[in-house]
């Protein structure tokens, strides 16, 4: 018998996108279902939900939020109500490959707490392939713990979750208003007994200019402390201080010096800066050098305190 798939797509004024993802999934597949958590929609995207799985008559239930509340708590909901053995998370502007479903049965006969696989990202009629680990380092089977932890792309989509996995350790999304997927992915990381990297491309993600990631005034100095907090209180106790440190440095540090230098702030208040958000946490160099080289440069730089040439970096990036 096939291994048992939700796959829980929160929906918020999609009405435009409802076709272009349902029509992207093999309905074939004997053993899924999937949860539909409407944010409040304003346009018709519950009817056209509706209509469709009326007329292919697919597997699926739709929930309507009472207020609006992101896509993180209409992820949670979703959790609550999947029966299956996995759990996936699929955007409504984005959409899946045809061998979705294929590739997760035959992965899913490991067992294993999480299985990730790669992704395209489409921006107008540029397609990219969208690496699931930020390392080379990392092969396609079973994938190292730590390394996992520490080079995982937390994106919800890109894998398949273990729900038993998932609900044991009441692994979920946090009450942020941006971030939320970065706290989930890197617990169910920290908590997976194995990990299996599928290196193909099964997810198609539409570089949507209107979706939250590209909402800049969400991003808070406070949230980014909540999430390390989420994902600190996880994965505390479990001989994880190494990469703990170093998802400090990425998800903090990173994150806020980032923003700092993109709106001009002076190298010698940088430097304070600094030297404030690393004073409990130093990262090592043992994972640094197996980055992507992108990631690498900025790490280097941030760590060499070179923030006039960080600057520059990020305004040359910001112009394009």
């Amino acid at each position: 018998m096939s291994i048992g798939v939700s796959v829980i797509i929160p929906c918020y004024n999609a009405a435009a996108y409802v076709k272009r993802c349902l029509d992207s999934f093999d309905f074939s597949y004997p053993n899924y279902e999937l949860i539909f958590v409407d944010d409040c929609s304003s346009d018709h995207t519950v009817a056209l939900l509706m209509q469709y799985i009326k007329k292919h008559k697919i597997n699926a239930k739709v929930y309507q939020n009472r207020k609006n509340t992101g896509p993180g708590p209409a992820r949670n909901y979703g959790i609550e109500h999947a029966k299956k053995e996995y759990l996936a998370f699929v955007d409504i502007d984005d959409t899946v490959d045809k061998d979705y479903f294929r590739a997760f049965s035959e992965a899913a006969k490991g067992g294993y707490g999480c299985i990730v696989f790669d992704a395209a990202r489409v921006s107008g009629r540029r397609r990219k392939r969208l690496p699931m680990f930020l390392s080379n380092k990392v092969k396609n089977g079973v994938v190292d713990r730590k390394e996992a932890l520490v080079y995982i792309r937390p994106s919800p989509f890109g894998k398949f979750y273990r729900s038993d996995m998932v609900k044991v350790n009441n692994i979920r999304f946090p009450d942020v208003m941006r971030g939320e997927d970065y706290a989930f992915g890197k617990a169910v990381a920290g908590l997976s007994d194995s990990i299996y990297y599928i290196s193909r491309e099964l997810y198609c993600y539409y570089d949507n200019a209107g979706s939250l990631v590209h909402r800049d005034e969400l991003v808070n100095d406070r949230d980014r402390l909540k999430i390390y907090q989420y994902i600190y209180s996880k994965l505390k106790g479990r001989h994880l201080a190494r990469e703990l440190n170093e998802i400090y440095f990425f998800s903090v540090v990173f994150a806020i010096m980032n923003d700092r230098l993109s709106h001009g702030m002076p190298s010698r208040q940088c430097n304070c800066l600094y030297n404030v958000l690393t004073k409990e946490y130093i990262p090592d160099s043992k994972y640094v050098y197996s980055y992507h080289i992108n990631f690498l440069i900025y790490f280097l730089l941030l760590k060499n305190r070179c923030f006039g040439i960080l600057e520059c970096i990020l305004a040359i990036r910001n112009r394009k």
